[in-house]
């Protein structure tokens, strides 16, 4: 009985040891998004769409993540996209409820609103580039490069390709952060526009543009806009002689304007924007996730950009897990506190989109460090 109760012993004894060595430490990520809406942009299919991504990438370490020691959730909190107080409300939460990480909202205005209430999560933005984004210090970053670096490969390609040459004019939306912000880096290197049609989607008049066109002699038009609103400014000039104005978009400008039934856009007009990474096709490939792709309709189809940028974070942020072994959040924070403010910057360069014959696609890769 005595030797039967030494092994009792010993058998809970290693079984302790057991399950102390197979304990993970779980690793929570916060993801706060405005996917509440119901506009083209944040619909039931974007979000399902950047949830798969996200899940995808997770998958993708997840046998690397439980051999240091770790075992990622994620904890999913979506807002209304215009609701300043609800997204303040779930940033909080998501900082109460023990995430190391938070991934942040790609509009630099709703990102600046969520980091007013976040103290001591480490809170990333797939896409918020306007100068107030890059102001801001631990524990906020970005991945996506700054709109002083698009705006001065922007003007790069204006300066290389002489049909955009000439007086231009500029459309904004001043309640946009990150529109302003890029309007007034691409002034910095291009000069003064001949006007500033100051606007918004709902009130935007395109009478009076058409004016300031004939009137200054307008060559090109520099829309520094959200997808939807720069469709609708273009499609507006859509006619002779307007439709001989050259459009200069910022990474707003997307791929919406495929969309041509939506926006009647005439083969005359050209445009281009410069954004990160080449086409979706081809990003994919670079960060090895072929596997987001899928075919609807005959249409490829893609995940939303800032799910795909984020394993290039996720796999820097698995490292320093691995290499530094933090037991809990706020060892987690002392590690990324000594990493550069870019850290989490990614490593894809631009791409140059091009409008021509009625299609918004991929030209060419640009160096971003030019």
């Amino acid at each position: 009985m005595k030797y039967l109760y030494c092994i009792i012993i010993n058998l809970i004894f290693i079984q302790a040891n057991a399950i102390q060595i197979d304990k993970k430490i779980e690793f929570n990520i916060g993801v706060l998004q405005p996917f509440l809406s119901e506009d083209t942009q944040d619909s039931y299919l974007y979000k399902g769409a950047f949830e798969a991504a996200l899940f995808f990438n997770l998958g993708m370490f997840a046998e690397k993540f439980k051999k240091c020691g770790y075992l990622p959730k994620y904890k999913f909190q979506y807002f209304p996209h215009e609701d300043t107080p609800k997204l303040k409300s779930l940033a909080m939460k998501l900082e109460n409820e023990n995430n190391w990480l938070i991934l942040g909202p790609n509009k630099s205005e709703q990102f600046i609103n969520a980091a007013r209430v976040i103290k001591k999560t480490v809170m990333i933005s797939g896409m918020a580039n306007s100068k107030e984004i890059y102001e801001l210090n631990w524990p906020f970053y970005t991945i996506y490069p700054s709109n002083e670096l698009l705006a001065k490969a922007t003007y790069f390609w204006v300066n290389k390709n002489k049909e955009y040459s000439g007086n231009y004019g500029v459309v904004t939306d001043p309640s946009c952060t990150f529109c302003e912000d890029f309007k007034n880096n691409y002034i910095k290197y291009a000069g003064n526009p001949s006007f500033v049609y100051e606007t918004s989607e709902d009130l935007f008049n395109s009478n009076f543009l058409k004016k300031q066109i004939n009137r200054y002699n307008i060559t090109s038009i520099l829309l520094p806009l959200y997808s939807s609103f720069s469709g609708k400014v273009i499609s507006s000039l859509n006619k002779e002689p307007f439709s001989k104005i050259k459009f200069i978009a910022n990474d707003g400008l997307g791929d919406e304007l495929n969309h041509v039934s939506y926006y009647p856009i005439s083969k005359e007009q050209k445009g281009f924007s410069i954004r990160l990474g080449p086409k979706k096709s081809e990003t994919i490939k670079i960060l090895n996730t072929e596997n987001l792709s899928l075919s609807w309709n005959d249409i490829e189809l893609f995940p939303p950009d800032e799910a795909i940028y984020f394993k290039e974070s996720l796999e820097k942020i698995l490292n320093i897990l691995c290499k530094n072994k933090p037991n809990n959040k706020d060892e987690f924070n002392e590690i990324i506190k000594k990493q550069p403010k870019d850290f989490f910057q990614s490593n894809l360069n631009f791409g140059v989109f091009e409008l021509s014959g009625k299609k918004f696609f991929f030209k060419e890769i640009l160096n971003k460090n030019i």
